[in-house]
């Protein structure tokens, strides 16, 4: 919205980023884990999934959007570490129940997400806030994971 792109160069965007995700899980999130160890692959992924949203939710230009690509890449890196604690730190009669917690929150934020974002977005652009904000959602993204970042130092510090 913020840049006038047309349908095509949203697709392209959103494939480009999908395609570097995938590049860091295939050829680095394996290194950076065994490195760093999977508390610091955690809160680095989250690290970096935070800054990018910052970048994308700030960026006065495409090319600054285009920038923040890179770094969100790594943001990956904290749902392959996440994974790999939860599943090693639950035991194994609980795995189930464990898995089956993961999904239905990643089946809660898929439907509530959406909405909650739209809005965001609606408002941001819409002079609902009093002022032209069409990075608010990505400022509210951005906000959640630094939260997020915040509750999983404090609850992985019992790991080290």
């Amino acid at each position: 919205y913020r840049y006038g792109w047309s349908p095509g160069t949203i697709g392209l965007t959103l494939a480009v980023v999908g395609a570097a995700a995938k590049i860091v899980n295939a050829l680095l999130v394996r290194r950076i884990v065994k490195a760093i160890g999977e508390r610091r692959a955690l809160l680095l992924g989250m690290g970096a999934a935070t800054t990018a949203y910052l970048i994308y939710g700030l960026a006065p230009n495409g090319t600054i959007f285009w920038l923040g690509f890179p770094i969100a890449a790594l943001g990956a890196i904290s749902v392959a570490a996440m994974q790999a604690i939860v599943t090693r730190d639950g035991g194994m009669g609980e795995q189930g129940q464990l898995q089956g917690a993961l999904s239905a929150l990643r089946g809660f934020a898929g439907m509530i997400g959406p909405l909650v974002f739209t809005a965001v977005f609606a408002a941001g652009i819409d002079g609902t806030l009093g002022f032209a904000a069409p990075g608010a959602a990505l400022l509210l993204a951005a906000l959640i994971v630094a939260c997020a970042w915040v509750i999983a130092r404090a609850a992985a510090r019992e790991l080290d």
